[in-house]
């Protein structure tokens, strides 16, 4: 499901962008300075490249070994609700990756 943003919220987002390329001069530079700045910020957390380490020991991970290591793997992977179902045990997550005992701030669900 797509979400797309109302009439005022639309409105709002130009205004903003239209008051800060104002400031700048006329100059749309600082979008794109704006934009390098955020990913290098993300990115450079410990917690990215915990989760990048963590990701790495499940890379060569095969569905095969994570089934046979979890006999429980359906019922700790899944959600029920009303006629919704949440089925992530064909992905290659652990119950570690669920926990965030990767992280410091803990789990991330």
């Amino acid at each position: 499901m797509v979400v797309r943003p109302n009439e005022n919220e639309m409105a709002a987002h130009e205004h903003v962008l239209a008051l800060l390329d104002k400031a700048s001069g006329g100059r749309t530079v600082w979008r794109k300075t704006m934009s390098n700045a955020m990913t290098k910020l993300n990115s450079s957390l410990p917690e990215w490249s915990a989760m990048a380490a963590h990701a790495g020991k499940l890379a060569g991970a095969h569905l095969r070994d994570l089934d046979a290591a979890d006999p429980q793997r359906w019922q700790n992977f899944h959600v029920e609700h009303d006629a919704w179902l949440l089925d992530i045990s064909r992905q290659r997550i652990t119950r570690e990756t669920l926990a965030g005992s990767w992280t410091s701030r803990g789990p991330w669900i």
